[in-house]
């Protein structure tokens, strides 16, 4: 079975920075999400611009996915790990998927910006600060006795 090129998914080549991964992954989600697009097959392009994005914007899964891309360019077949991989990734992006299109379409491009903006890294970081506070003020009243 072809692998999927998700590169083409997005309508983006091999070289594509993370930016335009996402840039691209926004678009094609306000194309085909189910809020504006019930055509036939709009949900099933949904899913695979899900699947393309979870893959090609994890560095880690990008590196794999390219190094099997390639073998099959090269007509290399895939080893059986690889193959229980792209499984994974698959059932994993159809949850996201499934998620993502319960979601307003609204809701999930805002939550894009939240991630992309580092509004949520600064509350983590907010609220690794309050603990740590704590943890301190935990440590001075322990040294009381």
């Amino acid at each position: 079975m072809p692998i999927k090129n998700h590169y083409q998914t997005l309508g983006l080549d091999n070289s594509a920075t993370l930016d335009d991964i996402k840039k691209a992954f926004r678009q094609k989600v306000a194309q085909y999400h189910p809020d504006v697009n019930n055509s036939e097959g709009a949900e099933s392009r949904f899913g695979e611009v899900v699947e393309a994005f979870d893959i090609l914007s994890d560095e880690e899964k990008r590196s794999a996915y390219d190094t099997m891309l390639n073998q099959e360019l090269n007509a290399e077949p895939l080893y059986p790990e690889q193959e229980m991989v792209l499984e994974e990734w698959g059932s994993k992006s159809k949850e996201h998927s499934e998620k993502y299109g319960r979601m307003s379409l609204e809701d999930l491009l805002m939550l894009g910006f939240i991630a992309e903006t580092g509004v949520v890294d600064g509350l983590l970081d907010s609220a690794g600060d309050i603990i740590d506070s704590a943890a301190d003020a935990m440590d001075g009243l322990f040294d009381l006795f």
